[in-house]
C-alpha cells in the first residue's frame, strides 16, 4: 500500500473516525511485514493487538469464584419475595399518607395583623418585640466574640 494511504488511514484510526473495513486493511498491512520504518513503532501495536486476540483464560470465571458467594435460584426467589412485600408495604403506606394529607382541611398558615389604637400599648408591644429580637441577637452574637479576641491577638495579619 502507498505510504500516504497508510498516513491518512492512521490519521483517522487515531481520531477514531475509520471504518471497520479501514481498520480490516491497517491489520492486513501490519501483519504482512512489508512495513516503512516510519510505521515500525505502530507496528509493535497492532502485532499486540494480535497475539492478545488469541489469549484464552485458562479457567472458567465459575471456576475462579468460591462456592459461598454463588446464589442458588432459592435465595433469589426468597429475596424477590421480601423486595415484593416491601414495595407493597410502602405503596400503600404511601397512599394512607396521601389521602390524609388530601382529606384534611387546608389550613392557612398566613397571620391576620391588628393595628392598634391605643399609643401605649402599641409602644408595650413594640418594646416586647424589641426585646425578644434583642435577646435573639444577644444569643447568636455570643460565638462571635471569640473572633474579636482572635483578632485582638494579630496572629492572622502578618
Amino acid at each position: 500500500m502507498e505510504k500516504q494511504l497508510i498516513d491518512a488511514l492512521l490519521e483517522k484510526y487515531w481520531a477514531g473516525e475509520s471504518s471497520l473495513e479501514e481498520e480490516q486493511s491497517l491489520r492486513t498491512y501490519f501483519s504482512k511485514g512489508n512495513i516503512s520504518e516510519e510505521h515500525k513503532e505502530v507496528s509493535a501495536l497492532f502485532d499486540f493487538f494480535n497475539t492478545e486476540r488469541d489469549v484464552v483464560a485458562s479457567k472458567a470465571v465459575k471456576e475462579l469464584l468460591p462456592t459461598s458467594e454463588i446464589s442458588t435460584p432459592q435465595a433469589k426467589i426468597r429475596h424477590f419475595n421480601w423486595t415484593r412485600i416491601a414495595a407493597s408495604v410502602m405503596l400503600v403506606f404511601t397512599m394512607l399518607v396521601g389521602w390524609n394529607y388530601l382529606s384534611s382541611p387546608q389550613v392557612s398558615n398566613s397571620t391576620a395583623v391588628e393595628e392598634i389604637q391605643d399609643p401605649e400599648e402599641a409602644y408595650r408591644v413594640t418594646m416586647e418585640a424589641l426585646a425578644y429580637l434583642s435577646n435573639k441577637y444577644d444569643k447568636g452574637a455570643k460565638p462571635l466574640q471569640s473572633i474579636s479576641k482572635v483578632n485582638a491577638t494579630n496572629i492572622l495579619n502578618n
